[in-house]
């Protein structure tokens, strides 16, 4: 009982270190996501494998 109470926060802090568990599939060195449409503060950096667009936030 004791070595899962100890695994339970390691899994937590590293589900979000790595976006893997996210939707949408990482683009653009991890800080983008692929999607059909960008959200608004995303800017289109190249066409993902499937089609869709790979959105990275804006840096203004």
């Amino acid at each position: 009982m004791k070595c899962l109470l100890l695994t339970l926060p390691v899994f937590l802090v590293l589900f979000q270190m790595f976006p893997v568990y996210r939707a949408g599939k990482a683009c653009w060195t991890i800080r983008g996501h692929c999607r059909k449409n960008c959200k608004s503060g995303e800017e289109v950096k190249k066409p993902c494998n499937n089609g869709d667009y790979c959105c990275v936030p804006r840096l203004d």
